[in-house]
């Protein structure tokens, strides 16, 4: 899958990230759950894909790279993925950045969501239009081998994305993001491996819309009548 572009904006006068150009499928889908883990997916992938990208110095040894003839082993040296396709057994020491999803919520408005009432120019009823804030967590989990890398790591990540949220906000139809809780590592046992993983939060609303339209005309009144036989 083609890598959608980072976002242009310069954080100050003297930077301007490196972006891509190809176009993404993510765009042709409807703005669901799983398309807002593919754009942090793509956004960070972006990221780690260009060494001039990454502000913290240390870890621009760090480059994630798409080789559809490669494995997920050996597809670069830091693992930039949902986290289904985390696997201890295969990851060793490379540092990881894994997305994925909580629990995601549709909100009533008043008036059972219905927000108007179609009618076409003869004033027939053609369809009510609807809409429901839903709402949702994503978060994203970076692990690395000790304590003090997996902070530098989560640093990196979770600046980068409070910086630019106004800017993916703005290519996405969110009615609102923010990006929260830079959680503290912690200890984890992988496999045979010891590593320390901590998560940021992203947190997203957006309303979903849709129209229901009658296919035939409603039945108001059905009249039974007794026939002698």
């Amino acid at each position: 899958m083609p890598t959608i572009p980072e976002p242009t904006w310069a954080t100050d006068l003297t930077e301007v990230q490196k972006a891509y150009n190809e176009p993404s499928a993510t765009c042709n889908r409807r703005f669901t759950p799983s398309v807002i883990t593919g754009i942090l997916l793509r956004l960070l992938q972006a990221h780690f894909a260009d060494s001039d990208n990454i502000r913290d110095e240390g870890l621009r040894h760090l480059h994630w790279h798409e080789d559809p003839a490669a494995g997920p082993a050996i597809q670069s040296n830091i693992l930039v993925a949902p986290l289904y396709k985390y696997d201890p057994r295969t990851i060793q020491l490379r540092p990881a950045v894994l997305v994925f999803r909580q629990a995601v919520k549709a909100d009533k408005l008043p008036l059972e969501s219905r927000t108007l009432t179609s009618l076409n120019a003869s004033g027939n009823f053609t369809g009510d239009k609807y809409t429901v804030p839903v709402s949702g967590i994503h978060v994203v989990r970076y692990i690395a081998e000790t304590a003090f890398a997996s902070e530098r790591l989560g640093e990196e990540v979770f600046y980068r994305l409070l910086e630019y949220f106004p800017a993916i906000k703005q290519d996405f139809p969110f009615s609102d993001l923010s990006i929260t809780d830079l959680n503290e590592p912690k200890k984890v046992q992988e496999d045979t491996i010891q590593a320390f993983a901590a998560d940021i939060a992203v947190r997203w609303v957006h309303m979903h819309g849709w129209t229901l339209k009658p296919i035939a005309p409603i039945l108001k009144k059905v009249r039974y009548e007794e026939q002698a036989v």
